[in-house]
């Protein structure tokens, strides 16, 4: 698919999610858009934004809150090279578990004495490790915009 069909899909969906009562940059409206695009998605192998487990397990983001949070990381009060060390440790128990879902809470950085480390340390991190499949923020009740929630790959998906 080339930009030109992605804006006129975009277009497509915007004004059926307007029809719908649904405003663009609303939660509703962007879930409209992805649960549109996650069902046209046909690559098993589309990586960090499709697919995790393989053909046809593709979870919308719906699904995805759905499950059950396996383990969570508690990065408060480390430093980034700390929380690196703890990630891997981490990340390494999670994947000999065969967990599926895990939460990495790094902290909104309010107690910080310059810039917030952490999440940054954990986002770097994340794209760097085969196994960590799609990542989000993690809902109000499990800290918002101070954990990200990630999906683990299977053994033969890790290294794609």
């Amino acid at each position: 698919m080339d930009f030109g069909e992605v804006m006129r899909e975009w277009e497509k969906i915007s004004e059926k999610a307007k029809a719908n009562g649904k405003l663009p940059g609303s939660q509703g409206f962007q879930e409209a858009w992805m649960d549109t695009e996650a069902a046209r998605s046909a690559d098993p192998h589309e990586g960090r934004s499709g697919h995790d487990r393989g053909p046809g397990a593709y979870l919308s983001r719906r699904d995805i809150d759905r499950l059950p949070v396996d383990a969570t990381l508690d990065l408060h009060g480390m430093t980034g090279t700390e929380a690196e060390a703890a990630l891997g440790a981490f990340f390494e128990r999670a994947e000999a578990d065969g967990l599926r879902k895990v939460l990495i809470v790094h902290g909104k950085g309010l107690h910080s004495r310059g810039q917030p480390v952490l999440g940054t340390v954990v986002a770097r991190w994340l794209e760097a490790r085969p196994s960590a499949g799609r990542t989000g923020t993690a809902g109000r009740s499990q800290g918002g915009s101070g954990a990200v929630w990630v999906l683990l790959k299977e053994g033969d998906q890790r290294s794609r």
